[in-house]
């Protein structure tokens, strides 16, 4: 499908300590009328202290309000001195240890496709273009089944892969529509924020696991892993599937809802 930017997007920089704040001149305006290639993965480095965090969430909600969920795929990492650890808040030792492991010491920051390291989110709509025009290097498909009883999911990823190369194979569960508590770009406390795409954990390794990738040969993965914690709605949560090289740029990403019946 033909896609079309039709936003303009404009930011105003506030002064808040620990946060970014971006000139007006680093804003990505325009119209980019083209054929996507590969999706996009938006790591988003979040905290719930972190005042300007919301701006970048807007980001992503109009950029796949623009392109589509199923072309740029968002993960929201808490982590680092403005996120509030669980159980309390959205931080978990894995997003904690994530972002350590990426040297984030500001926030919000951002991955797009791995590709250039960390950014700001004035920059994130200009990359996603970019990567867009990227060829991809796999196809995924991801096919879950959800026991609710027991609360455990099966997994296959049937992983194409149309480069050869060493790689990586990353699986995430993500959870959407959790109301909490995120201070605001006005200085304000909102109680009632509504966090989505945020990262609950890692159903293989965290880092991924080692994959050997041959052009036009397709490979399957198994794996299970039981909802723990009672708090997570089985209804909210995807799975998010990473392929990326061994110099952890992304090569292709999908989500998929746990659920069949989820919207």
């Amino acid at each position: 499908m033909k896609l079309k930017n039709i936003l303009a997007f404009s930011f105003f920089a506030m002064a808040f300590a620990a946060c970014e704040t971006v000139d007006e001149d680093e804003r990505f305006i325009g119209p980019v009328d083209f054929e996507p290639k590969k999706n996009v993965l938006i790591e988003d480095f979040t905290g719930q202290r972190c005042v300007n965090c919301p701006k970048a969430a807007e980001v992503v909600h109009q950029l796949q309000e623009t392109y589509g969920k199923e072309h740029v795929i968002a993960v929201a990492i808490h982590g680092g001195g403005l996120s509030i650890p669980a159980p309390a808040g959205l931080a978990t030792e894995e997003s904690k240890a994530y972002t350590e492991h990426w040297k984030v010491e500001s926030w919000p920051k951002g991955l797009v496709n791995r590709n250039g390291g960390l950014d700001e989110y004035t920059s994130w709509t200009a990359r996603t273009i970019a990567e867009f025009m990227q060829e991809a290097g796999a196809d995924i498909q991801v096919k879950p089944r959800f026991d609710a009883d027991k609360r455990e999911l099966s997994l296959k990823t049937v992983v194409t892969s149309k480069v050869t190369a060493e790689g990586k194979l990353q699986l995430w569960l993500v959870e959407n529509n959790i109301t909490g508590y995120q201070s605001m770009p006005d200085g304000s406390h909102n109680r009632n924020y509504v966090h989505n795409h945020v990262f609950r954990t890692a159903i293989n390794d965290m880092l991924g696991e080692a994959i050997s990738l041959t052009a036009g040969e397709q490979k399957e993965y198994q794996h299970t892993y039981t909802l723990a914690d009672a708090k997570w709605k089985a209804e909210n949560m995807a799975v998010v599937a990473i392929v990326a090289d061994a110099s952890n740029q992304v090569l292709q990403v999908v989500e998929t809802p746990l659920l069949p019946t989820q919207p």
